[in-house]
């Protein structure tokens, strides 16, 4: 009897450990599926990450490669123009091996090299400049202007040509200069950069008067002007230019605000001065046959100065 209560009891002990031995394997279980569970949402929190870090990291470098293009365009396009103090400083900087055909403009003081041939539009201020290594033996100019229309000033390194009239039609200029007995023939056709509106003035003041039209006028200096109502014309002459006039002109000097016209030589050619508007009208008295006239102009600008105006005047 003893030995049966004895049998009973180790079977319930076994029963006892295996129970425990599951629990023990379950809670083990359990605790890896949680560790599990753990685990995997961190692995996927850092590839976000690194993601997010590639992709800030492009976009930098791009707004780096932006900005720094915009910055180069900048500094491109503020690089200054060299400028010239003179026509003869500009000379020098050319390279002069041989003769060179420029043109240097006196207002914005830069200057370019021109093609043999070439056909150039003058801007304001512009001057033909032929530069050269050393002084020249012999110029010798041919075009159909007049020698009242250019002039012309040499220097041991250029020949410099400053144009007094207004091109409305393409004219072809041609010089040749002579250097240690070398020829050097240049020509450039040249045309005025205003003659298309110049034009476009010329047609519009045939429908006036030609007082409308000299009232009309607007210039910084003082100009000789001619019109003649029966056949169209208007002309400005500028200082030391040539005009041939018609029977019928009128000629009177423009001035603009703050000039005044002094006088006018010879007297037997000028006659009176009648102030109108802003030009004074000159009542000339004409010769018994055609004469050359050297027309003398004394004009008061505002610093209390006179200057001479000249004009070389043909009578009918």
């Amino acid at each position: 009897m003893k030995k049966k209560e004895n049998l009973s009891l180790g079977r319930k002990n076994l029963v006892v450990v295996l129970l425990a031995f599951v629990l023990v394997i379950s809670s083990m279980l359990t605790a890896c599926g949680s560790s599990a569970s753990q685990t995997t949402p961190a692995t996927k929190e850092e590839v976000v990450v690194d993601k997010v870090e590639e992709k800030t990291t492009e976009e930098v470098a791009q707004a780096e490669t932006v900005v720094e293009t915009t910055v180069e365009e900048v500094v491109e396009s503020t690089e200054e123009v060299e400028t010239f103090e003179s026509a003869g400083a500009w000379a020098q900087s050319v390279d002069r091996a041989e003769p060179k055909m420029t043109i240097w403009n006196e207002i914005t003081k830069e200057g370019i090299i021109l093609e043999n041939e070439q056909k150039y539009s003058l801007k304001e201020g512009d001057q033909l400049i032929i530069c050269t290594k050393e002084e020249k033996s012999a110029l010798s100019i041919h075009s159909d202007l007049s020698k009242s229309e250019y002039k012309v000033r040499s220097s041991s390194s250029y020949t410099q040509f400053i144009f007094n009239k207004v091109f409305l039609e393409e004219t072809l200029f041609e010089v040749v200069i002579t250097v240690a007995g070398t020829e050097y023939p240049f020509s450039v056709t040249l045309i005025s950069e205003s003659a298309a509106s110049s034009v476009a003035e010329e047609s519009e003041s045939t429908d006036m008067s030609g007082k409308d039209w000299a009232s009309s006028l607007n210039y910084e200096e003082p100009k000789l002007i001619a019109w003649n109502d029966e056949t169209g014309t208007r002309e400005v002459i500028e200082n030391g230019g040539q005009y041939n006039m018609q029977q019928g002109d009128v000629l009177a000097v423009y001035y603009p605000t703050g000039y005044f016209v002094f006088n006018a030589s010879p007297v037997d050619f000028s006659g009176g001065l009648t102030m109108l508007d802003n030009f004074v009208r000159m009542e000339y008295i004409l010769p018994s046959e055609s004469k050359v006239i050297n027309l003398e102009v004394e004009i008061l600008n505002p610093q209390d100065e006179l200057e001479n105006f000249n004009y070389v005047i043909t009578t009918p």
